[in-house]
């Protein structure tokens, strides 16, 4: 999140124990331990639909709740991305415990891409390193790697435009005299409600016959029973689409599977894989999913499972 302008700002690589005693504008890389990130292959178009599915995808490997994260997503290719998910509050803390002024940094960015140019270094006492799969990753305290020092280049480094997409809250606004105000809204609503609920049952019954007239009116259902099987029928139309929903992402939980595309049908879903590895694709399946048929045409898999 860019805060200001783009001026001429020392660059800063923040990790958990950082201290730092600037007064000018900065910008700020942010250390691997604040965030995960994972390279994935996903057969859609676009950064908007990878990071719909982010969710499912960190699932396997954030222990807190993935509707709390935050994600971003970053296309390197044709159906690759690099995917972000972070805790919000976790970096704003880190920043605050740091020193830093928050009115004087102009934007956040992902060491995971600002740093890659270093197969490794240091900064401080930590030390970091690219994995083979070219994750940047912080090696654990005592583990012995010969890197170099990068807290003397770090301004030489060309950021990206990359930002890091934070929001940072200002904990001022809860002081007395808002409280107050807060605390005199919720006694003012709660009087409207009592009062509201000494008219309900009159509103209630006007309801009822109005909604009896519109019944007539409009020749729906006469009986319960008639209006139950009507709302039975599209709640079962609700429930499978949120099956198809769940295989889905089921698949997609996995991308070491090589999902190339996949069609859907009224009960019916067929995935095409890269016929690399068939017992892998269809034990995997078979874990949670009955498989109805599985063939292999030409270079590829073709499975079909029945909702």
């Amino acid at each position: 999140m860019k805060l200001v302008s783009s001026k001429k700002a020392k660059t800063l690589f923040l990790s958990s124990n950082s201290k730092f005693f600037e007064s000018g504008k900065v910008n700020i890389i942010i250390s691997p331990e604040f965030y995960w990130v994972r390279k994935l292959e996903i057969p859609v178009k676009n950064q908007k639909q990878a990071k719909m599915i982010l969710p499912t995808i960190f699932e396997d490997v954030v222990e807190q709740n993935t509707q709390e994260l935050v994600y971003q997503v970053k296309k390197l290719d044709d159906k690759v991305y690099l995917a972000f998910a972070f805790d919000n509050n976790k970096i704003f803390e880190a920043i605050k415990k740091s020193g830093i002024n928050i009115s004087n940094i102009q934007a956040l960015y992902f060491a995971q891409i600002e740093c890659s140019k270093f197969e490794n270094f240091s900064i401080g006492e930590d030390n970091f390193i690219y994995t083979k799969d070219d994750i940047l990753v912080k090696l654990p305290k005592g583990l012995s790697l010969e890197t170099n020092s990068i807290e003397q280049s770090l301004s030489d480094i060309e950021l990206s435009s990359f930002v890091v997409d934070i929001k940072f809250y200002n904990s001022s606004i809860l002081n007395s005299k808002n409280l107050n105000f807060i605390y005199g809204f919720f006694v003012i609503l709660a009087l409207v409600n009592f009062i509201k609920y000494f008219s309900y049952t009159s509103e209630y019954n006007q309801i009822e016959n109005e909604m009896t007239k519109l019944s007539k009116n409009s020749n729906l259902p006469k009986s319960r029973i008639q209006t139950n099987s009507i709302i039975k029928k599209y709640n079962s139309a609700i429930i499978l689409e949120n099956r198809k929903r769940e295989l889905i992402s089921y698949i997609f939980s996995n991308n070491s599977l090589g999902l190339e595309s996949f069609d859907l049908d009224n009960k019916r879903i067929t995935f095409k894989f890269l016929n690399k590895n068939r017992n892998k694709i269809e034990k995997f399946i078979k874990k949670k999913y009955k498989i109805s048929s599985s063939r292999v045409v030409l270079n590829s898999l073709v499975v079909s499972v029945n909702i």
